[in-house]
Parts: structure tokens; C-alpha cells; sequence
């Protein structure tokens, strides 16, 4: 679906807390001067922007705060307020699930989820290191216009599905030759990586067992020491 000028200018100035002026929004905007420069006349009609300044070649604008919005929801009946309010909250907080935002926003766990489930269906919103996260902007118009109910349960899946695998990786077996050259476990003779499993198992033990004679030996060492120690104490001997 293509976004008008209007929409992708209007998008821009709702998350840009700072003056602009035309030459500003054309470079965020994709835009041409002459097109964000029509938009911005019309923005300035309807009361949506102000001038804080006509001085020099363009004007610097802002987002007039007092300008209260005429349809407070997108086609698909999503309130443009709460979604706003919701987007703040995923880019600013660490969330993992709907049970933590319905907390910290106005609203019922059934209402966040459904707008949780739209802004994870047009793909701004993905599952990451068990948090939801802006991963990309959207323009809100477009916010309801896929919605697929098991998009979450889908991206909690394939997050399990990447760190298991990830997992698998990092435990895949080595074998290093006489050289110290490493090779996959996979790619050599079964019986190689069962004698080399087994080499390493009998020497584990017998490691195990030379640090345990050793520490018993201390032990002993020190029960004589002690011993003549407070056999020359009681005789006056050193």
C-alpha cells in the first residue's frame, strides 16, 4: 500500500520532537522540497504545525501540541493514541508479555494484545531475547491492515527455534589431530570419535584421582606437622 505525501510527512512530525524546516523533512521523508513544502501549507492550515520563524530562506516549524486530532483512529478502528502510547513504551522498556504492558498502559490485557498482535502482523514490532521490540517504523495508517492471531505465538517459536540452534552450534563436537588441527566430530569414522571419547574419559578419572592423592597427601603432611608440632610443645622441644 502506498503512503501519500501527507501521510509520510504527518508520520514524520508525530515522532520528531524537535524544529524543522521543509529541507528537513524532505531528507527524512524521502521527498522532494517542492512536494513537503505543499504538505506543510496544508499542515499549517489545519492548525497541525506552526512557525516559530519566517526568517531566512524557510521557515522553521514545530508540531503544534495543542492540535487535537480529528479522526482518533486509522481505517482499521486502531486508536492513534493508544498505539502511539504503546510504541513509546516497546522502544523505551523491556517487555515480555501482554500481562506487563496491560501494567503499565491504560487498557485490558484483551485491547493490548490485539494491538500488540497488529503491530507484530505488519512487522514493527518482533520477539527478541524473550522482549518485545520496535525492530522497524510503520505509518500507523497501515497499523490493522494485517492481522494474524498467532503472529506471537509464531515469533516466541521461532526465537526458541534460533537459540536452540544456536545452542546445537556451540555443542557440535570437535576432534583435533596430532598437530592441533580441528575437525567436525561428524566427518570422521565413528569409531575415531569413540576411542577419543573414551581416551578423555579414562583421563578425566585418572586427573580426578592424581588431584586427589595430592590434596590427601597435604592433608597428611599437615596431621603430622600438627602432631609434632604439639609433641615438642608439651616436652619443651622445638
Amino acid at each position: 500500500m502506498e503512503i501519500s505525501f501527507y501521510k509520510k510527512v504527518r508520520n514524520f512530525i508525530e515522532f520528531y520532537n524537535k524544529p524543522f524546516t521543509g529541507d528537513v523533512v524532505a531528507g527524512e521523508t524521502g521527498l522532494t522540497l517542492k512536494q513537503v513544502t505543499k504538505v506543510l501549507a496544508k499542515m499549517h492550515a489545519v492548525k497541525l504545525i506552526k512557525p516559530i520563524s519566517t526568517k531566512g530562506k524557510f521557515k522553521i516549524f514545530v508540531r503544534n501540541l495543542e492540535y487535537q486530532e480529528e479522526n482518533p483512529v486509522n481505517n482499521y478502528n486502531f486508536e492513534l493514541k493508544f498505539l502511539k502510547s504503546m510504541i513509546r513504551r516497546l522502544k523505551t522498556g523491556n517487555y515480555s508479555s501482554t500481562r506487563q504492558l496491560e501494567e503499565i498502559m491504560d487498557g485490558d490485557r484483551r485491547k493490548v494484545t490485539r494491538y500488540l498482535v497488529a503491530l507484530c502482523s505488519i512487522g514493527m514490532v518482533d520477539y527478541v531475547n524473550g522482549k518485545y521490540k520496535i525492530v522497524k517504523n510503520v505509518d500507523l495508517v497501515l497499523v490493522g491492515s494485517k492481522f494474524d492471531r498467532s503472529i506471537i505465538k509464531k515469533l516466541k517459536s521461532k526465537e526458541i527455534e534460533f537459540k536452540e540452534g544456536v545452542i546445537m552450534a556451540r555443542k557440535e563436537k570437535m576432534l583435533f589431530d596430532a598437530k592441533g588441527r580441528e575437525y567436525p566430530a561428524k566427518i570422521i569414522d565413528p569409531q575415531i570419535v569413540k576411542r577419543d571419547s573414551l581416551v578423555n574419559k579414562v583421563m578425566g578419572k585418572a586427573m580426578r584421582l592424581h588431584d586427589k592423592i595430592d590434596s590427601e597427601k597435604v592433608k597428611m603432611v599437615n596431621d603430622i606437622d600438627k602432631y609434632l608440632a604439639q609433641t615438642a610443645e608439651k616436652y619443651g622441644e622445638e
